[in-house]
């Protein structure tokens, strides 16, 4: 008897897989929770932020590369898949590596996601929200919400609805709608940085 070709046993292997699978009538997916997604969507290709420091002395800016948007299968049982994106996040004071790897992504329960960042970096994102609650959360600790916050103290610039999240004694940043991280303070306090403009593509 002939030898058959190696693609066949592969062919026959994929065969048996697909008759065999969990989700004849494909996926659900499970998106993101709509109040995150107001704080989380922006971060997206061709984006970028621009900030200046209290006294007009540092300029930096948020951008987005190496981005990547997929769904993860995340509930084979129930069939149902997640969306999540990956990108590497940089600034120049942020981060204490100047670049952080961020994943964002839905979780297989309604209203849970996650905006996480890489161990390497400091700070290392984890924020969350859970339980269908308009809350984000740092783990399971909530972040203090801010009804409304002055971006700066000569003029009237305020924006609604901010999250602060506080990552060390010192830093902080601050979280808004539509805007994403609309003001932080570096971990050694002596520069607060607050956006000045956002661009999307």
């Amino acid at each position: 008897m002939k030898n058959l070709p190696r693609w066949f046993g592969y062919s026959i292997v994929l065969l048996v897989f697909s008759s065999c699978s969990h989700c004849p009538n494909g996926t659900t997916t499970i998106d993101y929770p709509a109040y995150m997604h107001k704080y989380f969507h922006v971060f997206m290709p061709g984006c970028y932020f621009l900030y200046l420091n209290q006294d007009s002395t540092k300029h930096d800016s948020i951008y987005i590369t190496d981005y990547y948007l997929g769904h993860f299968k995340a509930d084979y049982k129930y069939c149902r898949e997640t969306p999540q994106s990956q990108f590497t996040l940089h600034s120049e004071y942020l981060s204490s590596v100047k670049e952080t790897d961020i994943i964002y992504e839905a979780g297989v329960v309604d209203c849970q996601a996650e905006f996480g960042g890489s161990s390497s970096s400091f700070p290392a994102f984890n924020i969350t929200t859970k339980k269908c609650f308009d809350t984000l959360y740092n783990f399971s600790i909530p972040l203090l919400n801010i009804d409304t916050l002055m971006l700066w103290k000569d003029t009237t610039q305020i924006i609604e609805d901010v999250w602060l999240y506080k990552y060390s004694e010192q830093g902080a940043i601050y979280f808004a709608p539509d805007i994403g991280i609309a003001q932080y303070i570096t971990n050694n306090s002596s520069d607060t940085f607050t956006v000045t403009k956002v661009f999307f593509p």
